[in-house]
């Protein structure tokens, strides 16, 4: 039974994932903060970013922020193929451990 709830959910999310992947598009690594040139932080610039993961040509558009689990103490952003292809723009977003 499980085996087969399994491969519904496969069939249910993944195959629409894969045969409409070309009409999004997507942006990676967008900072969304900048520190003060005194408080320049290698570690800031590496984890204040996001990704963008949208349909091309579809408007008005739902959107769906993301943040990554870890407890705050690890983790990075990720987009769960689960919420491509529903016709969402998905934004995922890291930030400081």
């Amino acid at each position: 039974m499980k085996k087969n709830v399994l491969l519904m959910l496969l069939l249910a999310f993944g195959y629409p994932a894969m045969t409409q992947a070309s009409d999004y598009i997507s942006h990676s690594n967008i900072h969304y903060y900048e520190p003060s040139i005194n408080q320049a932080d290698a570690y800031i610039r590496e984890r204040a970013v996001l990704d963008i993961y949208c349909p091309k040509d579809k408007k008005p558009l739902a959107t769906l922020i993301w943040f990554h689990g870890g407890g705050l103490f690890g983790g990075n952003k990720t987009i769960p193929e689960g919420f491509k292809s529903q016709g969402l723009c998905i934004v995922a977003a890291n930030y400081r451990l």
